[in-house]
């Protein structure tokens, strides 16, 4: 009987590219299984825990709601749960009204730009324009495809950013909170309530930060690999 050594388990028989990546692929899902029977039992709940997890959740919750400071960057939304208070290089201390109104209007202009930002250069690699230097899936590549190919597209572009900028400003000089742009057109503030609003209003925050770190992670993938997300992850 011969005897079987390690080298020859985790050695593949057979020296085909094809069959090396169908083992290596069996050996993860192998150890995927393992760590998975791992688990503990205690990850099983029954249905009474279930029912009685919301209560818990609403007492935690309201634990952590008792952490934040109400007079936190002037009382405005956006001081959440998860990082309470965040303001760790003290801007907030000099900080007056109209400087704070800034902050407010600076932070939800990017955060809506990096949401639409995200979304483009998601789409991008589903929806493309009948000309060529629109087909690109890059965001960057293609920005510079466009600008290589069509430079007055560029500049009409530009113009629309430009034109989107000053009425913006315009608008936000006339209203009283930071970020508030007065474009409502379904009408949909008037239906909540002001603690629902200022809930909506956090929740467009956290949606606006995330995004911001989204896309900062997008441009770096494209820099280092030199592809779009679709390409990413289709490759």
């Amino acid at each position: 009987r011969k005897e079987v050594g390690i080298s020859d388990v985790i050695v593949p028989p057979s020296s085909s590219l094809r069959n090396r990546l169908t083992f290596v692929s069996k050996m993860k899902f192998a150890v995927c299984a393992v760590v998975a029977s791992l688990v503990p039992a205690s990850a099983f709940v029954t249905p009474s825990s279930l029912l009685s997890r919301p209560r818990t959740a609403e007492k935690s919750s309201s634990v952590l709601k008792a952490d934040l400071d109400p007079s936190f960057a002037g009382g405005l939304s956006g001081n959440t749960v998860e990082i309470p208070n965040f303001d760790p290089a003290n801007y907030l201390e000099k900080a007056d009204g109209e400087t704070l109104k800034w902050y407010r209007a600076a932070e939800q202009k990017h955060g809506r730009i990096c949401m639409l930002a995200c979304l483009g250069a998601i789409a991008q690699g589903f929806v493309n324009l009948p000309d060529s230097p629109f087909q690109n899936h890059s965001c960057f590549g293609g920005l510079a495809q466009v600008w290589a190919e069509r430079p007055l597209a560029i500049i009409q572009i530009l113009l629309a950013i430009s034109a989107v900028e000053v009425l913006g400003a315009n608008v936000q000089e006339q209203t009283a909170e930071g970020g508030d742009l007065k474009w409502d057109p379904l009408g949909l503030q008037g239906t909540f309530s002001d603690e629902e609003f200022a809930a909506m209003q956090t929740r467009e925050l956290k949606n606006g930060r995330l995004a911001m770190i989204s896309f900062l992670g997008i441009a770096a993938q494209e820099a280092v690999t030199g592809k779009g997300v679709f390409e990413s992850f289709t490759s």
